[in-house]
């Protein structure tokens, strides 16, 4: 603690380089507790909501891994098991449905499949026009070649 006030007051008189600030947002590690690995799989953004009377009432949100319901909703169940998937006509489709409670569950139409069997790393729906080269990168579009701005001229 002495040495750590020292150099403080040494930083403080021109004697050591100033003191910078350090961004912290590349820091993985909260208390001690490494992040747990987040759960939010679900494509298209989140399962559905539910209110106490069964009916749907907007999209859960991915919190510290988890998706979170508004209060007085929870994620929809059926069967007892939590609504874990869309339904789309192929994997990396950008059109979906909510799959309907059936009798043993969450099933999908005919001809539709369960998102959730699509490869973890699917791309959903079109990269958009931004692009000259869009590339699928662990289930993201991004633009190929893009370094995030880091060389982008001078404005």
């Amino acid at each position: 603690m002495r040495r750590v006030l020292v150099l403080l007051l040494l930083a403080a008189c021109g004697r050591y380089p100033p003191l910078r600030i350090v961004d912290p947002s590349g820091v993985q590690v909260d208390a001690g507790t490494l992040p747990k690995p987040s759960q939010c799989t679900v494509a298209f953004g989140g399962p559905s909501c539910c209110g106490a009377d069964g009916r749907r009432a907007g999209t859960a949100a991915c919190v510290d891994g988890e998706y979170a319901c508004a209060a007085g909703t929870a994620v929809c169940e059926c069967a007892g098991q939590a609504q874990e998937f869309y339904c789309a006509d192929f994997c990396g489709s950008d059109a979906y449905v909510e799959p309907t409670c059936g009798s043993g569950g969450w099933i999908c139409p005919v001809g539709l499949l369960a998102t959730s069997t699509c490869p973890a790393n699917t791309c959903w729906g079109e990269p958009g026009d931004l692009c000259l080269s869009p590339a699928c990168v662990d289930g993201h579009w991004t633009c190929a070649g893009d370094d995030g701005g880091v060389n982008d001229p001078e404005t």
